[in-house]
C-alpha cells in the first residue's frame, strides 16, 4: 500500500519519548505550587519560611536525576513494546 509502517507505528512513540522530561517538569512545577499551598494556606508554614526552605534543601543532582531516570524510562517504554509489537508473529 505504500506505508512506511515503521515509522507510522513507532515515530509516534518515539516522539512522545521526547516530551517524558517536559511532563515530568510540570510535574515537579505543580508539585512545589501545591506544597507552597497546602503549606501557607493551611497554616503550617510561612511563606517566607517555606522559600528559604526551598532554596536551602535544593539539591541539584536530584533535579538532573530526575530528568535523567525520565529518559531512561521513557526510552524502555518506547521502544521495547515497539519492538516486540512490530516483530510479533
Amino acid at each position: 500500500m505504500g506505508i512506511n509502517s515503521l515509522n507510522y507505528l513507532v515515530l509516534p512513540k518515539i516522539v512522545a519519548m521526547l516530551l517524558y522530561p517536559f511532563v515530568i517538569s510540570i510535574a515537579m512545577f505543580v508539585g512545589i505550587g501545591g506544597a507552597y499551598m497546602a503549606g501557607v494556606m493551611g497554616g503550617f508554614v510561612a511563606s517566607d519560611q517555606f522559600l528559604e526552605g526551598l532554596q536551602n534543601d535544593f539539591i541539584p543532582f536530584h533535579l538532573a536525576y530526575a530528568f535523567i531516570k525520565s529518559f531512561i524510562f521513557a526510552l524502555i517504554l518506547a521502544t521495547v513494546p515497539s519492538y516486540h509489537g512490530y516483530y510479533m508473529k
